[in-house]
């Protein structure tokens, strides 16, 4: 497949909407597109407490 610049708008626009944030995009030599995903950061002080305990 190749890459076009579709094709990654499209995927980072997905990445996105799902709430994922995108820590890492590379593109392959055959136009492979890899996204990597970071850990969810708090919105605020509230969304980092830990209220398992």
């Amino acid at each position: 497949m190749k890459f076009s610049q579709a094709n990654l708008e499209k995927v980072i626009r997905t990445v996105k909407e799902a709430g994922l944030p995108i820590t890492d995009i590379k593109v392959g030599p055959q136009g492979e597109i890899d996204v990597r995903c970071g850990p969810h950061e708090p919105a605020d002080e509230f969304d980092a407490t830990d209220m398992r305990r």
